[in-house]
């Protein structure tokens, strides 16, 4: 089967976007709201050798999702929302995009880092 052959990627995720409120002190607190859920993606861990390329780079990166449409994910839109078949949560962080089919714009690819394995006052 090819990703860029058919339509039924194998996981549903959600995507949210972040925005700061001003609260009652003045101050500005970040908030994250859903703006699409039910996403067809296709979640894959980094490990291996091309953890390894990402470290040498600098670059954390935890996962790759991909989708078979532009998700138009950046940084106002930089969360997205994975529950995995053990029915663990995942919170991914957006770090990068692209077109991952040469070209074709039939399938992106967008890097995260993985937020819920970080402690809390990382987060």
């Amino acid at each position: 089967m090819s990703l860029l052959d058919t339509l039924s990627l194998p996981h549903l995720v959600d995507i949210e976007k972040s925005t700061y409120v001003r609260d009652d002190m003045g101050g500005q607190t970040l908030t994250y709201t859903t703006v699409q859920t039910g996403v067809a993606a296709w979640v894959q861990t980094v490990f291996g050798m091309e953890r390894q390329e990402f470290d040498q780079m600098q670059v954390k990166v935890s996962h790759k999702v991909y989708f078979n449409q532009n998700p138009d994910i950046g940084e106002d839109l930089n969360r997205i929302i994975w529950t995995d078949a053990n029915s663990e949560k995942h919170v991914l962080e957006f770090r990068s995009e692209w077109d991952a089919s040469v070209g074709l714009g039939k399938l992106h690819r967008v890097n995260c880092e993985e937020m819920s394995n970080r402690p809390t006052e990382d987060q």
